[in-house]
Order: C-alpha cells, then sequence, then structure tokens
C-alpha cells in the first residue's frame, strides 16, 4: 500500500532521483517515505487521489483532508515524467515549473 510513497529512505538525500530537485521527504503511517510538493493547494483544486496532508506528527496521510489545503504528491508533478492528465491548471502549473527546474541529464 505504497499510494504513490516512493521516496528514499531518510539516509539518502530527500532528493528525486528522476528529475534532481529537493523535495518535502515526510514518513507515511505505513512505514513508507513519500516527496511532496512544497506547496500547497485548495483542496477543491486536487484530485482526491492526490491530495495529501501532515499531521500533528509529522507524518504524511492521504484520507479525506480535513484541512482547506493539502499537498501533492513529487511523483505526480515531477518534471521529467509526462504532463499529468485530468487534473486542473494548478498542478499543471506545479509540473511545468518542475520541467523547468529539473537538473539537465538527472
Amino acid at each position: 500500500m505504497r499510494e504513490g510513497a516512493t521516496a528514499p529512505w531518510p539516509d539518502d538525500p530527500p532528493v528525486c532521483s528522476t528529475c534532481g530537485l529537493r523535495q518535502d521527504r515526510f514518513e507515511t503511517w505505513y512505514g513508507w517515505w513519500i516527496f511532496l510538493e512544497p506547496v500547497f493547494l485548495h483542496v477543491n483544486l486536487v484530485p482526491v487521489e492526490l491530495r495529501w496532508t501532515v499531521d500533528s506528527e509529522e507524518r504524511a496521510v492521504n484520507w479525506a483532508c480535513a484541512d482547506s489545503e493539502c499537498q501533492v504528491p513529487h511523483d505526480a508533478v515531477c518534471g521529467r515524467a509526462d504532463s499529468p492528465v485530468h487534473v486542473g491548471t494548478e498542478i499543471l502549473e506545479i509540473w511545468e515549473m518542475n520541467r523547468r527546474a529539473a537538473a539537465p541529464g538527472a
């Protein structure tokens, strides 16, 4: 049950191995680690399956966000991945920003 939680363990730097960008890394309640974009979006702008929040224990959770804002997993908007589909312009803008900032040759 990884649900996009594919970040390296804390022994490694919090850098996406695909694009080379630093990310916010959090442990999930099921023991995996996930990179979350350091951008907060209103939950109405984010598909349910991409809504993540960090709880009071500093763990990433992706069940119904009680907060009005959430973060999206980096895998969904990695600049070296294909453009996300079925998402709003805000998420596409994050992907485009990551695409421009991705390390050459990463």
